[in-house]
């Protein structure tokens, strides 16, 4: 203890002269400059919440392996889909990927392999699994079903699958199509699907999920006014009389649909259709692809400057437009009322010049 008490005397002289010492005088400070705060800036468009790339997914090996011919890839993260239930998915945080062969058989059918990641979607998955035949036991999945196929063309030994796996609340859809296979058995085919589900569900699920920062504009459709305002304008913009209809089924959840046919019920297909998809306005200003209906679509600007697109073929005529914060489609079928494509397109122009916006971000 010797040893400790000339350091607790240090100690107290040192308080002691501490107390007696006037106390110094404040140096002025300046208030600081706050920084610039760190915000995520908000996206323009949705964007998936799987912090997934296509190639995270599937590698073009992954998918090349099991397919006879040669794939690359066709559709990814960047692609912006322009059809109704591809902007209503990815406004949900999904994800869509493809490859494909760039053949064809009988010019219609690719060796292809597509596939979804869909958060929240156990509707989505119970609805797909009750189509398919077959309950399949995929690891890391909580259920999974699928079913595959062979070609009715008894020329083209080829097969087609469809497979769906719920892991969480999450969905997997996955569909492979092989035209060049050979298959007289599909067994191998089956394999495949089984294999290249289970790698997406393991990969599904290492993945984090990130805020898409997406700001949906408002919709005027999802409030009930689609059919009750521009089904009626469109309508009475056709000049067709007899046509009857109002609210039908939307196309997909997430959108508004309502058709309109003729009153003798002589044809059964729709004549006119118009479809919203609720905030998806973003979207509007996508030059749309759906080669069934001729490619390319045509750009139309209105008197006001809002845009918007038009494509014809020998037997329908199709637009869409960006109205009321929705991506609007208007489909008329003019042979059926005895109309010519020209007088469709004269008044689909005339329903654009009052109701076309222009689309976010043009």
């Amino acid at each position: 203890m010797s040893r400790l008490r000339p350091v607790v005397a240090i100690a107290v002289v040192s308080m002691l002269l501490a107390g007696c010492a006037p106390e110094p005088e404040p140096t002025p400070s300046s208030t600081p400059t706050p920084g610039p705060t760190a915000t995520a800036e908000a996206a323009a468009r949705p964007n998936p919440v799987f912090d997934l790339t296509c190639a995270d997914v599937f590698s073009v090996a992954d998918v090349q392996k099991h397919l006879a011919v040669e794939v690359s890839v066709s559709g990814d993260e960047t692609r912006v889909p322009s059809d109704e239930i591809g902007v209503t998915q990815l406004q949900r945080g999904g994800l869509s990927c493809s490859w494909d062969s760039d053949q064809s058989y009988d010019s219609f059918f690719e060796t292809r392999v597509d596939v979804l990641l869909l958060p929240a979607a156990q509707a989505d998955f119970a609805e797909r699994a009750a189509g398919l035949d077959d309950a399949w036991s995929i690891d890391g999945a909580d259920q999974a079903a699928g079913q595959c196929e062979r070609s009715s063309d008894d020329s083209v030994f080829g097969g087609f699958c469809t497979a769906v796996a719920l892991a969480g609340t999450a969905m997997i859809e996955l569909l492979v199509t092989d035209w060049e296979g050979g298959y007289t058995d599909l067994g191998p085919l089956d394999e495949a699907v089984r294999e290249l589900l289970t790698t997406a569900v393991e990969r599904l699920q290492a993945a984090a999920v990130v805020d898409q920062r997406w700001t949906a504009p408002e919709s005027a459709a999802e409030s009930g006014d689609l059919c009750a305002t521009l089904g009626a304008a469109f309508v009475s913009a056709l000049g067709v009389d007899g046509l009857a209809g109002g609210a039908v089924d939307a196309v997909v959840a997430g959108s508004s649909a309502c058709s309109y046919e003729l009153e003798s019920g002589a044809f059964p297909t729709n004549v006119v259709r118009l479809t919203a998809v609720h905030s998806g306005a973003w979207a509007a200003g996508i030059r749309p692809t759906h080669p069934e209906l001729g490619d390319p679509w045509e750009e139309r600007v209105t008197a006001g400057g809002a845009l918007w697109w038009l494509s014809p073929n020998g037997e329908s005529v199709q637009a869409r437009a960006a109205i009321g914060g929705d991506l609007v489609t208007v489909s008329f079928l003019p042979q059926e009322v005895g109309q010519s494509a020209e007088q469709a397109q004269a008044a689909i122009t005339a329903f654009m010049e009052q109701y076309a916006e222009a689309p976010p971000g043009t």
